[in-house]
């Protein structure tokens, strides 16, 4: 009968040590937590990505450029805003194509209100070779695309998750005829 006592008292004992050591926890969490504050939280800090490019096409041949993102959050309750950005990249071919883009979207006043918008500049020196396929490559009629596009918009927040707002799209584009090196513009 002893041995039936000592197997009753094993996990009485076991019982006991948990609750012991489960209160020690409990006691020791805001002793432990006084003596390690929370880390305090770093102020956002812009920041700035960029990367070249290299590539080849049989329009273009050779092309090269870089492009890149500016992020950071405007205003001054930088730590609720949502975070801003600038996107921009440039590019040249081997057949003197050029290629500019930048585009902003700013985020102001705790994310009621968004300016956003581009600016594009293209050059894209291109061969006509006529309707269909029996014009010679020899015959082909060289012009120039020129764009110049502009965008811009704003938006506030009305409620919840629906805005309002007004956008701006002005482009012109010029396109230069090259006749026997003679340039025309139209």
């Amino acid at each position: 009968m002893t041995n039936d006592g000592a197997d009753m008292t094993k996990p009485l004992r076991i019982a006991s040590l948990a609750a012991l050591f489960a209160c020690g926890l409990l006691l020791r969490g805001p002793a432990a937590a006084a003596q390690n504050p929370a880390p305090e939280i770093e102020p956002y800090k812009a920041r700035l990505v960029g990367i070249p490019f290299i590539y080849y096409s049989p329009e273009t041949k050779l092309a090269f450029g870089g492009g890149g993102v500016l992020n950071f959050r405007a205003g001054r309750h930088k730590e609720t805003t949502r975070t801003s950005s600038v996107w921009a990249f440039a590019s040249y071919t081997l057949v003197k194509q050029f290629n500019l883009y930048i585009k902003p979207e700013i985020y102001l006043r705790g994310n009621s209100l968004c300016l956003f918008g581009s600016i594009r500049y293209e050059r894209t020196p291109q061969l006509f070779y006529g309707i269909e396929n029996i014009t010679p490559t020899t015959d082909g009629e060289s012009f120039t695309p020129r764009t110049f596009s502009v965008q811009a918009g704003v938006r506030r927040r009305l409620l919840g998750g629906l805005f309002l707002g007004l956008q701006f799209d002005f482009e012109q584009m010029q396109i230069v005829i090259v006749y026997c090196w003679v340039i025309v513009l139209s």
